[in-house]
């Protein structure tokens, strides 16, 4: 059985991102972590994730 994970779980959506991020699949990484700092604006783990994301695609912006 597949539990489906509370929409406004920050920490579920931060470890999904560094499992797409680990898979080289960045896009979604971004957007799973981009989800936790919206449930959760000061969680810093996701933004330093995020950032190293965007730092394995070449983007400093």
């Amino acid at each position: 059985m597949i539990t489906v994970p509370n929409p406004q779980d920050h920490i579920f959506y931060n470890n999904r991102g560094i499992d797409y991020g680990e898979k080289g699949e960045h896009d979604l990484a971004i957007k799973d972590f981009t989800k936790a700092i919206e449930i959760k604006p000061d969680y810093t783990f996701a933004y330093n994730n995020r950032g190293a994301v965007y730092r394995d695609k070449g983007e400093y912006d």
